[in-house]
């Protein structure tokens, strides 16, 4: 079972498709939240059945945490739609209104609002890593050009999700609903079905630098997501 997220050319097939294969499709709405239109497209989703929202990209000149896009994080937080916004590089170029800190913002404001955003900020992952410690309903995944720069660095994630030994323990900088670090990670990919394979790999190879264990795997893998959209997993 995966996500799948469906351009707004493309709704009609695309929730046709989810509702035929409800066992193996989460459907969420790529909804351009530039249009003077959104909040009515997200509404629309909604009731089609959609069940997110994603991927988002703030590419003109707005910020995430902008007022022009607070209705649209508040309209989600209330129809319970977790939310995709891409992070980081863009394919045009443009990145500088996707930091993650401007998600920091929307979390902080909209804390029943479920964000995953894409790329763990790519370059910024530090500003990241620290984004998804502070902000509880706050995930990234780990996709994107990063695995294939650190390919031969791949211990080096634990730099930026440094902080599980400290989990449960009373010191001043935690959060009280703090989780292991790579807890806030999630799998994705956004690779040519050719490419998946390899894409695993690069993630795998992460994982074990990394020394995460099958329980963590097993959330990043899938369980983190079901959890957050109200999935039941049979259990073994």
């Amino acid at each position: 079972m995966g996500i799948l997220m469906v351009r707004m050319k493309n709704l009609e097939r695309g929730i046709q498709f989810a509702k035929a294969h409800p066992e193996r499709i989460i459907p969420y709405a790529m909804i351009d939240i530039d249009s003077p239109t959104v909040l009515e497209d997200i509404k629309k989703v909604h009731v089609m059945g959609f069940k997110g929202l994603g991927e988002l990209f703030a590419t003109n000149q707005w910020n995430y945490d902008d007022s022009k896009y607070e209705p649209i994080w508040a309209l989600a937080e209330e129809l319970g739609m977790p939310v995709a916004p891409h992070t980081g590089i863009h394919a045009s170029g443009r990145m500088s209104r996707m930091q993650p800190g401007y998600l920091a913002t929307v979390g902080a404001n909209h804390p029943n609002l479920i964000i995953h955003a894409a790329h763990f900020g790519n370059p910024w992952y530090a500003e990241a890593g620290e984004v998804a410690r502070r902000n509880d309903k706050l995930y990234f995944d780990l996709t994107g050009s990063s695995l294939i720069k650190k390919e031969n660095d791949p211990g080096i994630w634990e730099e930026y999700l440094w902080w599980t030994p400290h989990v449960g323990k009373k010191v001043a900088h935690m959060p009280a609903k703090s989780v292991p670090a790579f807890e806030k990670i999630i799998f994705a990919s956004d690779e040519d079905p050719e490419a998946l394979e390899e894409n695993i790999r690069r993630f795998n190879k992460m994982l074990d630098a990394n020394e995460i264990p099958e329980e963590t795997r097993a959330k990043i893998y899938g369980l983190t997501m079901a959890r957050l959209l109200g999935i039941e997993v049979a259990s073994k």
